[in-house]
């Protein structure tokens, strides 16, 4: 096993050497964990303009032909983390970088569940089927949407699809699909589908259905739960301007939220609504 300051040491090396013009070798000579790591401290470097954006996109070339689950998710997080702060000439890079490879994953490893499939596999296609809608895969977006249209019709959707399927069906879907999961939402008895249910209501792409959606978090979603189309909201780049004032203007009864469920609520909203916010900020903290 290699120790913690003994990896990042021989990981941050690695980094120093490596040029947007390598070939690559240094990072496939090296340990697996190693050369997995590589692109997080790299991603880290670009979040403290140590390296720029682009040249993390270019290194993450050398990860084409990734198909393990660590760093695919990883990837995953850090591109979508990405795409929400930066302006829209990098969006495009990210999108245009995300929609073919991660098809291609959703390829190889099946748009629907094996039954003897690993449980990182199915979290795997759930994250990675998101974010190739998020991207404007058309092959990720048809699939699901294909899936959802079934759910509506009483017609069975795989477990493993479900939380991904009720997103992509918000991010499609307008007035009627708000209704029928609200409608979902008050029928179902079962608190984990309820859950994927308050999830999907914070992934609207239409500004009517999102100010719809905030409005139902204050008055029908259980105290308990408020928090979590929240939470998605944060992580939609279609909500995230709407955020803020509607923070700010229902600020008194979401301050009555349980602490620790406020707590979340304050720490998905402000890094990124609250970006240009300061004086804004200041005055609420």
């Amino acid at each position: 096993m290699i120790n913690r300051p003994v990896f990042i040491s021989l990981t941050m090396t690695i980094l120093k050497i490596w040029t947007p013009s390598d070939d690559g070798s240094a990072i496939n000579r090296c340990h697996p964990k190693i050369a997995g790591v590589c692109k997080t401290i790299f991603f880290h470097c670009a979040k403290a303009r140590k390296a720029s954006i682009a040249d993390y996109l270019g290194f993450l070339s050398f990860y084409e032909n990734e198909d393990a689950f660590l760093p695919l998710i990883s990837i995953s997080n850090n591109l979508q983390h990405a795409a929400l702060v930066m302006g829209d000439p990098i969006k495009e890079k990210i999108a245009a970088l995300v929609r073919p490879r991660f098809e291609a994953v959703l390829k190889n490893i099946g748009f629907e569940p094996a039954p003897d499939e690993k449980h990182t596999t199915a979290i795997l296609r759930e994250q990675l089927l998101w974010h190739a809608v998020l991207s404007g895969s058309e092959s990720a977006t048809a699939f699901a949407r294909k899936q959802f249209a079934g759910l509506m019709q009483g017609k069975p959707v795989h477990p493993d699809l479900m939380k991904s399927v009720l997103q992509i069906g918000a991010f499609t879907g307008n007035e009627q699909i708000f209704e029928w999961l609200g409608q979902k939402f008050r029928s179902s008895k079962i608190e984990h589908e309820r859950m994927n249910i308050l999830m999907a209501l914070g992934c609207f792409k239409e500004k009517a259905q999102i100010k719809k959606s905030q409005q139902y978090i204050l008055d029908e979603v259980p105290a308990r739960n408020k928090f979590i189309p929240v939470v998605a909201m944060a992580a939609n780049p279609h909500a995230i301007p709407l955020l803020w004032d509607w923070y700010v203007s229902n600020l008194e009864q979401i301050e009555q939220f349980h602490p620790m469920l406020y707590e979340r609520v304050v720490a998905a909203i402000v890094p990124l609504a609250g970006l240009n916010r300061a004086t804004g900020g200041q005055r609420i903290f």
